[in-house]
């Protein structure tokens, strides 16, 4: 049936929380950041996917849905990279940069 949301696998947030504490992502994550990646957004979701299993697929499918729909409005209001970039009318001065012919 269509708009129905399909259930979170547990098997699959399991997965997912395995691989976020994992040495390379991690060492990854260290090296360019400077701290361990945060894995609470992956222990969330295994938590809820697990607090599923106890309810009525009626339950279950109206609480992803509004879960879903939450996500969705929060990546709406989230700071964009518009702020960041700055619209060229012109190269900057020092380009293209000279090439020295001395060596």
């Amino acid at each position: 049936m269509e708009g129905i949301p399909e259930l979170p696998s547990v098997w699959a947030a399991i997965d997912t929380l395995q691989l976020c504490y994992t040495a390379i992502p991690q060492a990854k994550h260290y090296y360019r950041y400077g701290t361990f990646r945060d894995c609470a957004p992956a222990r969330k979701e295994l938590a809820f996917a697990l607090s599923l299993k106890a309810k009525s697929i009626e339950e279950a499918t109206q609480l992803v849905k509004e879960r879903e729909e939450n996500k969705f409005k929060a990546k709406l209001t989230q700071r964009t990279s518009d702020g960041i970039w700055k619209l060229r009318t012109e190269p900057p001065p020092n380009f293209p940069p000279r090439i020295s012919r001395t060596q």
